[in-house]
C-alpha cells in the first residue's frame, strides 16, 4: 500500500479480501501469548511475522489458504490461526491435506462457530 511498506491488500483496489501486514516479529507485551507462540513452535523463536485479516465481506477461505500455502512453500514455517489461537501450528502438508487438529481444520470458522454454540 503506498505509504504503507510491508502492508498490502489481496486483491489490490476497494474490494480487497485480504489485508496483509509483514514485518519482524517481536514478541508480544502478552507473556501468556509469546510462551503460547513458543509451544506452538515447538520452542522456535519466529523471526517474521505474517499477519493477515479478513474483510469479512467474502467468507475469504480460498483466498486464505492460497496465501497461506504460498508463503510456507516458498519460505517454510507454520501458520496459525484464530480457532485454534497458538495450541497448534499448521504445517503446509497439514493445511495442503485438511488435516483436522481436535475437530478442526486449518482457518476452521464453521465448526469454531458449532462448537461454541455447543459449549
Amino acid at each position: 500500500m503506498p505509504g504503507l511498506p510491508g502492508r498490502w491488500n489481496y486483491p489490490a483496489g476497494k474490494d480487497a479480501i485480504l489485508y496483509i501486514q509483514c514485518g519482524p516479529y517481536s514478541p508480544d507485551e502478552d507473556p501468556d501469548e509469546q510462551v503460547a507462540i513458543l509451544r506452538g513452535t515447538g520452542g522456535m523463536t519466529p523471526t517474521v511475522a505474517l499477519d493477515i485479516d479478513i474483510s469479512g465481506r467474502v467468507p475469504g477461505d480460498h483466498e486464505l489458504r492460497s496465501m497461506a500455502e504460498l508463503v510456507l512453500a516458498r519460505f517454510g514455517g507454520l501458520a496459525f490461526d484464530d480457532f485454534m489461537s497458538f495450541t497448534h501450528g499448521w504445517t503446509i502438508d497439514e493445511i495442503r491435506a485438511n488435516k483436522s487438529v481436535q475437530g478442526l481444520h486449518f482457518f476452521d470458522y464453521r465448526e469454531a462457530h458449532k462448537v461454541d454454540e455447543a459449549g
